[in-house]
């Protein structure tokens, strides 16, 4: 659906948050605008609001600047559930016959310069009939502390993981010998590599805290994790690319921020080796624009 068929309806509310374990001038702003959104669905702005800004929340805490971001959301027929990314991208490096892009949201939280000016940084898509049906939003997402809805999915889970693909987990290499057909990359696409049946992440810092290569999701690159085999031990992980539970809360993993340091972005703090398994145990892309393709939808 084109955005000259949609109708926009301004939020009217600025979001604003500080990063909560960083210094003080990491600070964080966030605007909101809704396209697509029929009058019976208006009712919905706030909590989207506050369940996205939530959402945010879980990562911004780890990350060592902000960022100033205009968040659109847009209802659509084209996904089947949720999706999420950057809406444009930035030039990192040149990087043997490569140039390397980042998303757009990391771009404007490493150098501090949005690549698209005004424009939305981040889109997220949303199925009218998904919101109505299968979201769960947290009346105190803040908190995080009410109970999930045993029979919906937490929304607040449901943004964290598109807002992951907005940060960092995105690419274009999404055949396995894409990267010899193009001149450009994401750092997902770098640190990804195929041994014939999987893809694996291979930046040094995720390896090191979960013991060697991250299974990538066969069939849903971008994402983490596998129903058997290599990435079985991953189902639980916010980035995990098959399913959430209903009834269930996600948080950003010691192994997603290992991941998103690897691909540039700068923590707060990187997580210790032994942070993973202990995380493990509880469970049982000068300046060039180009865009990212929207993650699969969950």
């Amino acid at each position: 659906m084109g955005c000259a068929l949609l109708k926009q309806v301004r939020a009217l509310a600025l979001m604003s948050a500080l990063s909560c374990g960083g210094s003080a001038s990491a600070a964080w702003t966030y605007s909101f605008d809704f396209l697509g959104m029929s009058p019976e669905l208006h009712r919905f702005q706030a909590d989207l609001s506050s369940n996205i800004t939530s959402a945010l929340g879980l990562w911004t805490r780890h990350l060592a600047r902000g960022a100033a971001l205009e968040i659109e959301v847009v209802l659509t027929d084209s996904t089947p559930r949720a999706g999420g990314h950057s809406v444009a991208s930035g030039f990192v490096r040149s990087e043997g016959p490569h140039q390397v892009f980042e998303q757009g949201v990391a771009y404007e939280i490493r150098t501090g310069i949005d690549p698209n000016g005004n424009a939305p940084d981040l889109r997220i898509l949303l199925n009218e009939a998904y919101l109505l049906e299968e979201l769960w939003f947290d009346p105190e997402p803040a908190r995080r502390s009410t109970p999930v809805l045993a029979s919906r999915t937490d929304a607040v889970s449901v943004f964290a993981h598109e807002v992951g693909h907005a940060l960092a987990f995105n690419g274009w290499w999404n055949e396995p010998l894409a990267r010899w057909h193009r001149d450009f990359g994401s750092p997902w696409d770098l640190a990804t590599f195929d041994d014939g049946s999987l893809r694996y992440f291979s930046g040094a810092k995720a390896m090191s805290l979960y013991g060697g290569p991250v299974a990538v999701t066969a069939g849903n690159n971008w994402h983490i994790g596998n129903s058997a085999g290599p990435g079985s031990d991953l189902l639980d992980d916010l980035m995990n690319g098959l399913s959430f539970k209903r009834g269930t809360r996600y948080d950003v993993s010691a192994l997603d921020l290992a991941m998103l340091a690897d691909m540039g972005i700068a923590l707060e703090t990187v997580p210790e080796p032994s942070t993973v398994w202990l995380l493990a145990a509880g469970l049982a892309g000068g300046l060039g624009l180009r865009r990212f393709r929207s993650s699969r939808a969950r």
